[in-house]
């Protein structure tokens, strides 16, 4: 029986907006980061480590920027939720993101060769897509919840985690993201396709 709601959170695709959602929903079986509006929400548990996935209990809810792969402890148990985005809006806004806690960091080229930023959706998500119960496009996102058997209170969807765009990737930027990220554009096809 799946008990648990596992949101495999990747990073800059809405997700800290889902967490409130979720983390008001669950209450003290939500288990969740440790962001400045999951702080807000008093029942949020901070602490849980992946070495202890085997103790959430039932009815629970966890949502970490932990890949499909190491939640795998409790795929028996889980039912696996996700938000896409768009690859160039989302690396644009994750070097946005970079930018506003390191000024004078790494070059756009830089940062997006680090492997950490190399195919994110191929190193977060299964390949087989049904292994996901639900896939939600942030593009779309209200609407995408508003269809979820997971996710209640649809409606009170806020943008928590702004990010303020200094840098606007350039051609040459794309290009190089493109060349290095071809596994991903193809995967993110497919993802859409299965977005609700």
């Amino acid at each position: 029986m799946k008990d648990i709601l596992a949101f495999i959170h990747v990073k800059k695709t809405g997700g800290i907006s889902l967490q409130c959602l979720l983390a008001e929903q669950y209450g003290t079986k939500f288990y969740g980061g440790y962001t400045t509006p999951l702080k807000k929400i008093v029942a949020v548990n901070h602490s849980l480590e992946k070495d202890q996935l085997h103790e959430l209990p039932s009815n629970s809810c966890v949502c970490k920027h932990w890949t499909y792969f190491e939640l795998g402890e409790i795929k028996e148990r889980a039912n696996f939720i996700t938000i896409i985005r768009e690859p160039i809006s989302r690396i644009t806004s994750h070097y946005n993101f970079y930018l506003m806690h390191h000024p004078k960091g790494k070059t756009f080229s830089e940062y997006v060769q680090e492997q950490e930023n190399i195919n994110i959706y191929s190193r977060f998500l299964p390949s087989d897509t049904s292994l996901l119960a639900e896939i939600y496009l942030f593009e779309n996102l209200k609407d995408c919840l508003s269809r979820s058997k997971f996710v209640k209170n649809f409606n009170n969807l806020r943008k928590e985690n702004k990010t303020v765009y200094k840098y606007k990737l350039s051609s040459d930027d794309i290009k190089i993201f493109n060349k290095i990220n071809e596994k991903d554009l193809e995967f993110f096809k497919v993802l859409k396709t299965d977005a609700l």
